[in-house]
């Protein structure tokens, strides 16, 4: 009997179904990784008699195994966050590459105002050698190349100072 719905759609709808029962078991076991991993391989188990009475196809059980597998060797940290994270179980769309280098620079946009300023306090390491300058004695270096900071120091045994001018 056909209810009308497209069999494509059914399909879908109880893929979506068994991973949502999946991150379900996840939310409600993570703290507790060995109830968690039971009631994991019980899912797995009824998974594939349901594979092999035709009721789920090859590819959601294999996405569901993978699943399962990776969340098995995962620590209880990675539990918790996995546990509400809809993309991990495919139940959102995904944000692509391009798109997540996107967001993730102007992240790093944001987060420093002048992308040099991470440099201005960084002073060189002290086996870094710069250049004594023969009018005051003083040894010199750019840090790092083409930044404009400068740093200073007496003897090459010396920690390197940052010159203000």
């Amino acid at each position: 009997m056909d209810s009308g719905v497209p069999q494509q759609h059914k399909i879908i709808e109880r893929r979506e179904n068994e991973l949502t029962f999946l991150q379900s078991l996840v939310q409600a076991y993570y703290l507790e990784p060995e109830t968690l991993a039971e009631e994991l391989r019980e899912f797995k188990a009824d998974l594939t008699a349901r594979y092999t009475n035709n009721e789920v196809k090859k590819t959601t059980q294999e996405k569901i195994s993978v699943l399962i597998k990776d969340i098995l060797s995962s620590n209880v940290d990675d539990l918790a966050h996995i546990a509400n994270n809809d993309a991990y179980f495919g139940l959102v769309a995904t944000v692509a590459i391009d798109d997540r280098n996107d967001l993730l620079n102007e992240k790093l946009a944001m987060e420093s105002e002048n992308p040099q300023t991470i440099f201005e306090d960084m002073a060189p390491p002290n086996e870094v050698k710069g250049e004594i300058n023969p009018k005051d004695g003083f040894e010199w270096i750019e840090y790092p190349s083409g930044s404009e900071n400068w740093f200073m120091r007496a003897q090459s045994t010396d920690p390197w100072k940052k010159w203000e001018s």
